[in-house]
């Protein structure tokens, strides 16, 4: 759905956080690529994997990033600017959105198996999340020390 395409707004992000050069600066902490690498692992091989990884993601975003893009917003008195990825200009009510969403997915033809399978990976997906915040937050620390 080309309403939670995040790209540009990621993009636009990072050149307003670190400016035009961004792209030689920043390289994927060691948890942001073990995350890739799992996506691209059972996006690639089982569409449960993509749906489980997406969902995760995005409603997840949708959910409480709203809030974390807030706190940000406040915390570090950025007036809205550097968070272009917690908005999304495309779904102007996320709860209807997200049981839009949700409802797509009560409806997907999966047997029991494949639907605690698909479980079991959002669980791996909200854990891999979880990782990347930890050590995200373990070099906000240190910079801002």
């Amino acid at each position: 759905d080309d309403k939670l395409t995040r790209l540009p707004a990621i993009e636009a992000d990072l050149d307003f956080l670190i400016g035009d050069g961004w792209r030689d600066q920043v390289e994927p902490l060691p948890t942001t690529a073990r995350y890739v690498a799992r996506i691209a692992e059972v996006g690639a091989t089982w569409p449960g994997g993509f749906v489980a990884h997406h969902y995760t993601r995005y409603l997840g975003d949708l959910s409480g990033g709203q809030a974390i893009g807030r706190i940000l917003d406040r915390e570090l008195d950025l007036d809205g600017r550097g968070l272009a990825f917690y908005r999304f200009d495309g779904v102007p009510r996320p709860k209807l959105y997200k049981d839009a969403y949700r409802a797509r997915l009560d409806a997907l033809a999966l047997d029991e198996s494949e639907r605690e399978r698909v479980l079991a990976e959002v669980k791996v997906a909200f854990a891999l999340n979880g990782a990347l915040f930890s050590e995200m937050t373990t070099h906000l620390d240190r910079y801002a020390r």
